[in-house]
């Protein structure tokens, strides 16, 4: 789980970002569930996938079409 990122798309179309915690005690399905909310798309992707430079982070476009939703 620490390899891993969730990426979420915001009431406003922008993407956000959810890092889990390693020692939080919950599995990657809980801590979507508890804080994402119900119908909110989502992508988990590797860490190293993400850009290295987050200077421009609010640029950033993901395409949720195919992508998962809390239930």
């Amino acid at each position: 789980m620490e390899n891993t990122v969730v990426l979420f798309e915001q009431d406003d179309g922008s993407v956000g970002l959810l890092i889990p915690a390693a020692n939080c005690g919950l599995t990657l399905n809980e801590i979507i569930n508890q804080d994402l909310d119900s119908g909110t798309r989502y992508k988990i992707v590797a860490r190293s996938d993400m850009p290295a430079n987050r200077e421009f982070r609010n640029a950033w476009e993901v395409d949720f079409t195919d992508a998962d939703s809390v239930p």
